[in-house]
């Protein structure tokens, strides 16, 4: 009987250092549209993910790509990527997160596909029966085009929560990645 349970064991300590190492996957993408593949690359121990996808329309050959970088930091993480469309139009953002004592703070800037860039600031600190959160984006200008701030809490056994929200009705923001992570599934 002890063999039973030594062999599952074992098999764990010696495939362990096979997790770490940095692992690449290709993906052909082939639909009546467009065609191409996408290769992600992820190495689990230096906190580094790579995707690069590149597809060609069949109608007319145009390109288009997007590029996505991440790395962990010793207090976060930054990332950055690009996309060019069909038309040749590219966009691009770049962000960094910092963790803190009770939340996060993140700054970051995009450029849209028609030139206009963007600054993306947030935040989130924890307080005694709840939570403070806010973004801003502005413009090249530094108007505020942008806004969000939330203030929750407990009291008397009840969520109570406070949004203020601002935005240009003219805003129509590049993709930005969201400053929340997914959260992790928990293996089993």
């Amino acid at each position: 009987m002890k063999f039973l349970t030594i062999i599952p064991a074992l098999g764990i300590l010696i495939s362990a250092p096979v997790w770490a190492e940095e692992a690449t996957k290709t993906v052909t993408v082939d639909t009546p549209r467009y065609a191409g593949e996408k290769v992600i690359t992820r190495d689990r121990e230096n906190g580094t993910l790579s995707r690069d996808t590149n597809v060609t329309r069949k109608s007319d050959g145009a390109v288009a790509s997007r590029e996505y970088d991440r790395a962990r930091t010793e207090n976060g993480m930054v990332a950055n990527g690009t996309r060019t469309d069909f038309k040749g139009r590219t966009s691009s953002f770049d962000l960094e997160r910092q963790r803190t004592d009770n939340g996060f703070r993140a700054r970051g800037t995009a450029t849209g596909r028609d030139g206009e860039t963007y600054d993306y600031k947030a935040g989130r600190r924890r307080t005694e029966n709840g939570f403070v959160a806010g973004k801003r984006v502005t413009n090249s200008a530094g108007d505020v085009v942008y806004g969000k701030r939330v203030r929750a809490a407990n009291i008397d056994g009840k969520q109570v929560r406070q949004t203020r929200t601002v935005r240009d009705p003219n805003f129509r923001p590049p993709r930005i990645k969201p400053v929340r992570p997914k959260p992790t599934r928990k293996q089993r």
